[in-house]
């Protein structure tokens, strides 16, 4: 058995921003994946809102990304569904959520708007370059207003300006949606602007 991560202690509040920074194969993306539900830990516990993750059902753990969790994963692609347009991407990520209609497809143009998606609405992710498909996965895994947000490298196909534009959203989420932000970067300008790093 190979340990990938030992002795870990972490919390993060409910609006708290953290990058989480260390050196290729430290166990940095396995920490996103078992935050996420996406791999069980073999050891110790993981609770979020005061649910523990580690006693869910496969299920629940669905239901629970759905609704509660936002996950960007390092291939962008993976966070979305390639035959459906940019917009269809962000609202079917709404579909666990309670609002619908003109509010949902607001909050949808809003969020491709401050990636700067916004004139691409039609195009179908399937056919947008890797730096658009990770500013897309971005607004995708924000599409919930999740109480967590998961992101590994999020600005690693960005140039500095879709960079600059992906790193506000995620401050903004923390700020006005009170999102935990916990980011897996290089980045030092992710780093930095979400202050509170582990390393």
């Amino acid at each position: 058995d190979v340990i990938a991560l030992r002795s870990v202690d972490l919390a993060v509040e409910s609006g708290e921003t953290v990058a989480v920074l260390g050196p290729s194969g430290a166990g940095k993306s396995t920490l996103l994946w078992l935050l996420a539900g996406l791999r069980r830990p073999s050891a110790g516990r993981i609770y979020l809102a005061g649910r523990d993750l580690t006693g869910l059902s496969n299920r629940e753990l669905d239901q629970l990304r759905a609704g509660e969790i936002g996950v960007v994963l390092q291939n962008p692609a993976r966070n979305l569904l390639p035959y459906l347009g940019v917009r269809d991407n962000v609202t079917f990520a709404q579909r666990a959520t309670s609002w619908r209609g003109k509010a949902a497809r607001r909050y949808a143009d809003e969020l491709l708007d401050a990636v700067g998606l916004d004139r691409v609405g039609s195009t179908r992710a399937g056919r947008l370059s890797g730096g658009e498909q990770q500013r897309l996965a971005v607004a995708v895994a924000l599409a919930n207003r999740p109480r967590v947000l998961l992101v590994d490298e999020p600005t690693s196909q960005l140039d500095h300006e879709s960079s600059q534009r992906v790193i506000e959203l995620l401050v903004r989420a923390a700020a006005d949606y009170a999102t935990a932000v916990i980011a897996v970067t290089h980045d030092e300008r992710v780093s930095v602007a979400l202050s509170r790093t582990v390393t």
